[in-house]
């Protein structure tokens, strides 16, 4: 974060660093704290908060169990497909997400290359509650783009 007001925010939240969590000294599960406080919240935004794909992770699992959660805002998180394969899984377990913006996040880049998006499209798809799916500018070309 090129903030000091940002980076302060982060830090009061519970968050070790502004900075991918598998940086040195960050420990892994470093949002647990932060996203337990968040557990009847119908809002979660962590726009540029670059978690990566390991926080995505942690994302994932507490909006597939939380029943309050409506809006997930995961912009510019450097979020890529082996992240997304988790959103997908917490996409597909949530019975109240309705909005989930993954704007600005390589999606297809990284190990799983296209079966991320292929899983959140099938999960978004069969979804009862999600109504709104933000891809805009996550690199998606050719028939991947024209899908969303």
């Amino acid at each position: 974060l090129d903030f000091p007001f940002e980076q302060q925010l982060f830090s009061s939240m519970g968050f070790r660093s502004p900075t991918s969590p598998t940086s040195p000294g960050c420990s892994p599960r470093q949002y647990q704290t932060f996203l337990n406080a968040q557990e009847s919240s119908a809002t979660l935004v962590l726009a540029h908060a670059k978690i990566g794909d390991s926080g995505a992770q942690e994302v994932a699992e507490f909006a597939s169990r939380s029943a309050h959660l409506r809006l997930l805002d995961l912009t510019g998180c450097d979020i890529t497909s082996n992240g997304l394969l988790h959103i997908a899984q917490a996409v597909r377990c949530s019975l109240s997400l309705e909005s989930l913006v993954l704007r600005h996040n390589e999606i297809t880049s990284g190990p799983a290359g296209e079966e991320g998006l292929a899983a959140l499209c099938q999960a978004a798809a069969s979804s009862a509650s999600l109504r709104h799916l933000d891809l805009r500018y996550c690199g998606l070309q050719g028939e991947a783009q024209s899908a969303h």
